[in-house]
């Protein structure tokens, strides 16, 4: 019952990334989301399965986007994350609690960074800027395919927790991908789309445009 709170609520109070790059919420149809009535195990494990795979893919858009906007803005650079992400096997969850701990952290310190050089007045070098510009693409790749990620998650959340409280001896186990990803992943999702607006304006400061695209997948 916790993950269906949390997302109803994660819901209502967190801006779509979608929006923000100016095209509609479109549905997105995987089995076991979506639709009415409740879905057996089967079809939710092939579920998470895929749920997972597009998390990584949302997650390792992240992670290079912030190794490039640390890398510009002379922050530490945190190599493990992007080697796990590079490294990560199909269907399986590719972070652990400290790794979210560590991405979200540093997403943070990233926005508070900008905000403050931009506060001070301090503008990038050409090659700083560059980097920082390397590092718009992805970011704006993982804002897209967040939004979408983000609202698949909370369709699939009550179907979990509706599996597990009927199945409570072998459906946790089962879904522990799925219960890992309603649990970690919305939060960072959210961490990252707050954090757009310091970004592109610390991005505009420095003359740095918007990329129209969101680069190769």
């Amino acid at each position: 019952m916790k993950y269906m709170i949390f997302f109803i609520s994660f819901s209502m109070v967190t801006p779509s990334p979608v929006y923000a790059w100016g095209m509609p919420e479109l549905p997105v149809e995987i089995p076991g989301i979506g639709g009415g009535g409740g879905a057996d195990l089967s079809s939710l494990e092939s579920a998470q399965s895929k749920l997972a795979d597009r998390t990584n893919k949302v997650m390792g858009d992240f992670v290079d986007a912030l190794d490039k906007f640390r890398e510009a803005l002379g922050l530490d650079r945190d190599s493990s994350l992007k080697e796990k992400f590079a490294n990560c096997g199909s269907g399986k969850v590719c972070t652990e609690s400290d790794d979210i701990k560590r991405i979200e952290s540093q997403a943070k310190e990233v926005e508070e960074k900008v905000v403050q050089m931009k506060k001070d007045g301090v503008k990038l070098s050409a090659d700083a800027s560059k980097t920082f510009l390397e590092g718009l693409f992805p970011y704006g790749k993982g804002l897209l395919k967040g939004g979408f990620l983000g609202a698949d998650i909370a369709a699939f959340a009550p179907k979990v927790t509706s599996a597990v409280a009927a199945n409570p001896l072998s459906a946790p186990s089962q879904l522990s991908v799925a219960l890992t990803i309603i649990e970690q992943i919305p939060p960072i999702i959210s961490t990252f789309s707050g954090a757009n607006g310091g970004i592109y304006d610390y991005a505009t400061y420095n003359g740095i445009e918007k990329p129209e695209e969101t680069g190769p997948e």
